[in-house]
């Protein structure tokens, strides 16, 4: 991939980035004020689904996984 210095070699991730937008509207379902199972819940699954289709994003062609910037 040529010689010490190359643009092959000095490629980066730069411009890469990755913003994530979540609009929440908290129903509080506990007595005390406190956010209940139920929301925590909610707003778990929902980050996690955010993280998981990020992932899949990044191992498509182009992508920071996918193995063709090395």
């Amino acid at each position: 991939m040529g010689g010490a210095g190359s643009p092959a070699q000095m490629r980066r991730a730069e411009g890469i980035n990755f913003n994530q937008n979540n609009h929440v509207v908290i129903q509080n379902d506990g007595t005390n004020g406190l956010p209940g199972p139920q929301m925590m819940k909610a707003v778990y699954d929902m980050a996690r689904k955010g993280a998981r289709d990020e992932i899949q994003a990044q191992m498509r062609d182009g992508g920071l996984f996918s193995g063709g910037g090395r």
